[in-house]
């Protein structure tokens, strides 16, 4: 007996008509959807976040051999939202204390960040939302032992007068309204002014406050 083999319904050839008007659709669906990103964009004209250093302080400030540094920072970032109609998604700040000139190293290094020498510590603060004009404050602390620094800075922390060091933020966030969320992850680079501090006398200059508010640029 010869059996009949019958082909499943599965079996059967993919209509290539078919798979063409879904792509067609899904192509003409992220169009319409990068439009409406666009002219949303164009007509909300979305500001950057805006940080500055609040206030800061530094504590357990001594110099270990001719150059290891070892200290405390204590520090408030406050970050603003300069949109009237956008919230902003804050996904992460990393901050990075360092020593010497940034634009120095920034330059030098083809636009990275700065040699990993020069960096005394680094924080990842948890992500946040800046609602409409608003601002919010971040307290944060971090700190270094014996970490090698150049003369300069050695000079200043043994002179027990002012020290300098610099505040570099990496920030990454998301504008949304009410009904959309716009775009992708964007990063910025914001460097802060050198913030300066003043060593007291009573504490044998190892504590130390910073001398007023220092802004951050958007740099790079």
């Amino acid at each position: 007996m010869v059996r009949v083999l019958h082909r499943d319904s599965y079996d059967k050839p993919i209509n290539p008509h078919g798979v063409g008007c879904c792509m067609l659709i899904l192509v003409s669906l992220m169009t319409t959807l990068l439009l409406i990103d666009t002219i949303v964009h164009q007509a909300l004209n979305p500001e950057e976040p805006q940080f500055w250093v609040d206030s800061a302080a530094v504590t357990g400030l001594e110099l270990t051999g001719s150059s290891g540094l070892t200290a405390t920072w204590n520090m408030t970032l406050v970050a603003h939202n300069p949109n009237r109609k956008l919230v902003i998604d804050i996904a992460g700040v990393q901050v990075f204390i360092y020593f010497g000139k940034m634009e120095k190293y920034y330059w030098y290094n083809h636009g990275h960040l700065v040699e990993r020498q020069h960096i005394l510590a680094t924080k990842l603060l948890p992500s946040f939302f800046l609602y409409t004009g608003n601002q919010t404050s971040l307290d944060f602390k971090v700190g270094v032992v014996g970490h090698c620094v150049d003369g300069e800075t050695a000079k200043e922390v043994s002179q027990g007068k002012t020290v300098k060091f610099g505040v570099f933020l990496h920030v990454e966030y998301k504008y949304r309204t009410k009904v959309w969320l716009m775009g992708d992850t964007r990063p910025i680079k914001l460097l802060c002014d050198q913030v300066e501090f003043l060593l007291l006398p009573n504490t044998n200059h190892h504590t130390g406050v910073s001398t007023g508010q220092f802004p951050c640029r958007i740099f790079g």
